[in-house]
């Protein structure tokens, strides 16, 4: 099975395809994985081959929770999560960030991302979709300015992710941009 773009498992083909055993690992991985992102979290490869080795059968859950045990008690030193590695991505706005706990794991304070994962929902739209509804004409700039920062910071993904000029391609929301929806309609 084939890494998306950003070096993830791409958990749907598992689910769309296999045998329904297959499917439902797929689906707890994919659920298990999603919320180190909306912690965020970056998964690594080695968590990544564990899932692909335990979906495909190769070894059983208690294998898989022995290996990612063992990975994750050999670190010796915890990062430091309370100092930021670097600047903030996003471009600081004010209303529709206000509206959001800064507290929460999945906050962003990018008005374009807040209003695209609100576009989107739960919902698979093409870029000519999401520039309908936002009432937006030029393509270049809903692409530099809303959808490349989504998609940076992991709110949405591709549904095609190995073909991004896919004839077909739809955005959909990531776990992490889930959460940042049903935080908004609370």
């Amino acid at each position: 099975m084939s890494n998306d773009n950003d070096g993830y498992l791409n958990f749907d083909e598992y689910i769309r395809q296999g045998e329904p055993s297959r499917k439902e690992k797929a689906g707890y991985w994919q659920t298990a994985i999603g919320l180190q992102a909306v912690d965020g979290l970056t998964v690594s490869d080695y968590l990544q081959d564990t899932a692909r080795r335990h979906i495909e059968g190769d070894i059983t859950i208690d294998d898989a929770r022995e290996l990612v045990n063992q990975s994750t008690s050999e670190w010796s030193v915890q990062p430091n999560l309370a100092t930021p590695t670097s600047t903030p991505a996003s471009t600081p706005t004010s209303t529709l960030a206000n509206n959001l706990n800064p507290n929460s794991k999945f906050y962003t304070n990018n008005n374009a991302i807040i209003e695209l994962v609100r576009v989107i929902g739960a919902e698979e739209l093409s870029i000519k979709q999401m520039m309908e509804i936002k009432g937006l004409k030029d393509r270049k700039n809903f692409i530099d300015y809303h959808l490349e920062p989504a998609l940076k910071e992991k709110f949405v993904r591709r549904k095609y992710p190995d073909r991004p000029n896919h004839p077909r391609q739809k955005y959909l929301l990531t776990a992490k941009g889930l959460a940042l929806f049903n935080e908004q309609k609370k």
